[in-house]
């Protein structure tokens, strides 16, 4: 039997393996390096609609999106935003859940570092 946390780590483990074979790995990985204390300070809506926003000069920012919408399960951005509070509460913890084995598996796999600037990986 697998558990909720194994599904969580093994997805996000998928999506950094892919984001390693992409153009742009590092700026990938400082987006998940941040991601769950942007979820932990702003709240799961605001911080998808960050990455939203973010993604059309970002590409890494609207790829993180799709990935940890999948991770969590939760679907779309309008799913959050439509959400009862007790579901939006769930999908918080999920998505702060699967962040931070994002940020792991970037650290891990993508040799970011916490306080890097943008020439470093």
């Amino acid at each position: 039997m697998i558990t909720r946390e194994q599904r969580r780590a093994q997805a996000a483990f998928r999506k950094i393996k892919q984001a390693q074979g992409s153009a742009q790995p590092e700026a990938y990985g400082r987006q998940c390096l941040h991601l769950p204390a942007l979820i932990h300070q702003c709240g799961l809506c605001q911080a998808l609609t960050f990455l939203e926003a973010k993604a059309p000069k970002k590409p890494e920012c609207g790829q993180l999106l799709a990935d940890i919408l999948e991770a969590a399960g939760i679907g779309s951005t309008a799913n959050v935003r439509d959400a009862e509070v007790t579901a939006y509460q769930r999908m918080t913890r999920d998505a702060l859940a699967c962040a931070q084995w994002f940020k792991r598996y970037a650290e891990a796999i993508l040799r970011v570092e916490a306080g890097g600037d943008e020439g470093s990986n």
